[in-house]
C-alpha cells in the first residue's frame, strides 16, 4: 500500500530537514543563528525555524535559505530540464505554498490569490499524484478561482543516496498568465510512504 505524508506534517518534516541543512556547510548553528535566534523561537508553538528562514522577509536565515537553495538548485537541471535560477524560483514558491501557505514569496504569482479552500484542493491533487505515482499530467479545480486551471506533472524521477526521489511541477494558469511550484517527494526502500523533502 502506497503511502504519502498529508499536509498536516508536511511542515513539521520539512522544519527538521531546514534546520539539518542551515545548519551544515554554512557555518550557522541552529542555536544562534544571530542575537535574534534560538532554540527558545524554534520551540515555541506558534514559532519556528520555518517562519523565520521561510515565512518571514526579515529573518535572520533568510539570506542563508536562499544561498543554500541556490546550490542545491544547480545540482537539479540535469534532470528537470529548468534553468538554475527558473528552478530556484519554483522551489521556492512550492516550499512557501507548503510551509507559509503562500506569503510573501509568492507576491506577484496566481498562487497569492489562492483561498484556504484552493489551496486545499491544490494540495489534495498534489499528495494524490504523488500517492499513485501518476505518470500523467493531472487537473484540478480551484473552488473559490473556478477561472485558475491547475495542472501537476511528473518532472524526473531519481535515485539519490538509496532513496527513490521524484518531483512534481504545479503550474497555475488563468489567460496569459502562468505561474509554477516545483515540490519534491522521497521515500526510501523498502518504504512506500513518500516524504516531502527540501533537498533536491
Amino acid at each position: 500500500m502506497r503511502r504519502v505524508i498529508r499536509t498536516g506534517r508536511v511542515r513539521m518534516l520539512l522544519g527538521a530537514v531546514l534546520l539539518g541543512l542551515l545548519s551544515t556547510g554554512n557555518g550557522v548553528k541552529a542555536d544562534a543563528a544571530s542575537s535574534q535566534f534560538s532554540w527558545g523561537d524554534v520551540m515555541h508553538p506558534k514559532k519556528s525555524a520555518l517562519e523565520y528562514a521561510v515565512c518571514r522577509p526579515n529573518s535572520p536565515l533568510a539570506k542563508q535559505f536562499s544561498d543554500r537553495l541556490s546550490a542545491l538548485s544547480a545540482t537539479a537541471t540535469k534532470t528537470t530540464g529548468i534553468s538554475v535560477e527558473g528552478q530556484k524560483r519554483q522551489f521556492e514558491i512550492g516550499i512557501a505554498m507548503a510551509l507559509c501557505h503562500g506569503g510573501f514569496r509568492v507576491a506577484g504569482t496566481l498562487y497569492s490569490r489562492m483561498s484556504e479552500h484552493d489551496q486545499n484542493a491544490r494540495q489534495k491533487a498534489l499528495d494524490d499524484a504523488v500517492a499513485h505515482e501518476s505518470k500523467d499530467s493531472t487537473t484540478y479545480v480551484l473552488p473559490d478561482h473556478p477561472d485558475i486551471t491547475g495542472t501537476i506533472t511528473p518532472v524526473s524521477t531519481v535515485a539519490e543516496n538509496g532513496k527513490e526521489c521524484t518531483v512534481f511541477k504545479d503550474t497555475v494558469a488563468e489567460g496569459a498568465q502562468n505561474d509554477s511550484a516545483l515540490n519534491k517527494f522521497c521515500r526510501t526502500p523498502p518504504s512506500n510512504e513518500w516524504k516531502p523533502q527540501l533537498t533536491v
